[in-house]
């Protein structure tokens, strides 16, 4: 009987093969990079498109109120916008950009309490304290309900023996805690009842905290300051804190997008088309009108729409969609546009796109 046999490939042809898919995969594989570029661009445009919306109901609102003139102002232009785009922070990310968001949640790192006792300086203490230390509890909504109800129903200094606290437990709600103070702690005395002074940390908008004083019935004199001791420009915030009980503070986180607003956005009048009103930026505040007076401008523009030093060849660095960015505009449209085409240098640019 014949007997058929199959040989094996041999190493030639092999290498063949190989040649051929890498070649394959050399073609092919740009062309879905381009693809996936494209889908980020027009994710991208889709937020900006969610901005003007929430832009034009943001200002018909306004208007509804009796307010005058644009509805974006400045630093603040995101946080106006916020809960217009369902407090969706994503709106304001570029998919070409770095987890950028709206930037930095305030914190209280630079928040110090200093204490007095007898009239003089005994010391002073960081107020952002994660867990509780010698002279201070950080408690959650949960474990302050828990221990108010015990200091309602046996006093303050009961209190203190039957609630053991076990440190800082988060509960469903991160956004509100609160720090409370024992002034005797501080003097190294066993009266520990940790009701001496109470603050209530709220979180506002997702990036600022809202700092209240609830109450104060210590002995002793606790001033609040922006800045460390060492510092000698910090700033006083309260002095003698158990006198302001009910008073608060509003610490604004940093502010920092995928988009920039014009830096004189609030001077374009709404529903005008061809002027930028916000675009594909590195920065909070786009920078590009001569109407622009505040610091130095030529400075400003140089730095933040030249390309990068190490790489003057290279694209813009708000240029993230094949060396082009995407421009909303007062009357809602959105347009992908090449920077060179808006650059503030010529004066006619700015007039047809920046100024209003």
């Amino acid at each position: 009987m014949y007997e058929h046999r199959y040989r094996g490939f041999t190493l030639a042809e092999m290498m063949v093969v190989i040649a051929i898919i890498a070649l394959l995969m050399a073609i092919i594989l740009p062309s879905f990079g381009r693809v996936f570029a494209i889908q980020r661009r027009v994710t991208c445009a889709s937020h900006l498109d969610k901005l003007g919306q929430g832009y034009g109901t943001s200002l018909a609102d306004r208007r509804m109120a009796g307010h005058q003139g644009v509805a974006l102002t400045g630093r603040e232009w995101q946080r106006q916008l916020l809960t217009y785009v369902g407090n969706s922070e994503e709106v304001f990310q570029c998919p070409e950009d770095d987890g950028h968001g709206l930037g930095k949640k305030a914190n209280l790192s630079q928040y110090y309490m200093d204490v007095f006792r007898g009239g003089g300086y005994d010391g002073s203490i960081c107020l952002d304290e994660d867990e509780s230390s010698e002279w201070v509890w950080k408690l959650s909504a949960t474990q302050f309900s828990k221990f108010s109800a015990l200091v309602s129903q046996h006093g303050p200094r009961p209190a203190s023996k039957i609630y053991n606290h076990p440190g800082y437990i988060p509960d469903d709600n991160p956004d509100l805690y609160y720090f409370s103070f024992e002034d005797m702690a501080w003097a190294g005395n066993a009266d520990r009842d940790f009701w001496d002074l109470l603050f209530k940390i709220e979180t506002v908008n997702g990036m600022d905290l809202k700092v209240t004083i609830v109450h104060g019935v210590t002995g002793y004199t606790h001033d609040l300051y922006l800045g460390a001791p060492s510092q000698p420009d910090r700033q006083l915030l309260f002095k003698n804190c158990k006198s302001h009980a009910g008073e608060s503070i509003l610490i604004k986180g940093e502010g920092a997008s995928s988009y920039g607003l014009n830096s004189v956005a609030d001077r374009i009048q709404p529903g005008t088309k061809g002027k930028v009103l916000i675009m594909d930026y590195e920065r909070l505040l786009a920078a590009g009108s001569p109407y622009d007076e505040s610091g130095e401008r030529a400075e400003q523009l140089r730095e933040q729409w030249e390309p990068d030093a190490n790489d003057p060849s290279g694209p813009l660095r708000f240029a993230r969609h094949l060396e082009k960015c995407n421009v909303l505009f007062p009357d809602g449209s959105v347009k992908l546009i090449n920077p060179d085409d808006i650059h503030p240098s010529d004066p006619e640019v700015c007039e047809e796109y920046w100024n209003p």
